[in-house]
């Protein structure tokens, strides 16, 4: 028996039909071809998309013992292949992912990201706030702030933020020391 495709309009066998009991001869108007190419088409748009994620993040809450034991199941099972995945993930974004972790960090300690620090080595002429020695690279450079305030002063060298440091948590001494060297 044969029957003409509603979609795309050829005449098939019955069997490349889905069954569809409400449908004519039983089966459904449109090809198997022809229903695949429109789910395809309309599985990739965003709605279903975001529809499906919705689906999943619920059917996860409700499920979510079960859940994480199959997947603590399925990465036993695959432990050397994830770890292979991860290291050829790595080796392929090893720059990329520095940079992130370098952005991340500067973010949590002061406040900024990489580039504003970029701008303030700009702004001081790639010199030493104290000692105006020239910094050969950035990220060499130390970027001096309050501990207590977390304020940016600048960007030292190795040295001078070292000595910062030192007398910043010892003020007393230093002022014992200042006041040594001037008589």
């Amino acid at each position: 028996m044969k029957k003409i495709c509603g979609k795309c309009g050829t005449l098939k066998s019955i069997d490349e039909f889905y069954i569809q009991p409400r449908g004519k001869y039983g089966r459904d108007s449109s090809c198997k071809s022809c229903k695949k190419s429109y789910s395809k088409e309309w599985s990739k748009r965003e709605i279903v998309r975001e529809r499906k994620k919705i689906q999943q993040r619920f059917y996860i809450e409700i499920h979510k013992p079960e859940v994480e034991e199959k997947r603590k199941r399925y990465y036993e099972k695959n432990k050397e292949v994830f770890r292979q995945k991860n290291r050829e993930f790595y080796q392929k974004n090893i720059f990329r992912l520095r940079k992130k972790r370098r952005n991340y960090d500067y973010k949590r300690r002061y406040g900024i990201e990489f580039k504003e620090k970029e701008e303030i080595f700009q702004n001081q002429q790639e010199k030493c706030l104290i000692c105006g020695k020239k910094l050969e690279d950035i990220k060499k450079s130390h970027l001096d702030h309050s501990h207590s305030t977390g304020k940016i002063r600048g960007i030292l060298c190795a040295s001078c933020n070292w000595w910062v440091g030192f007398f910043e948590k010892r003020k007393e001494l230093f002022i014992r020391i200042k006041k040594y060297l001037v008589h």
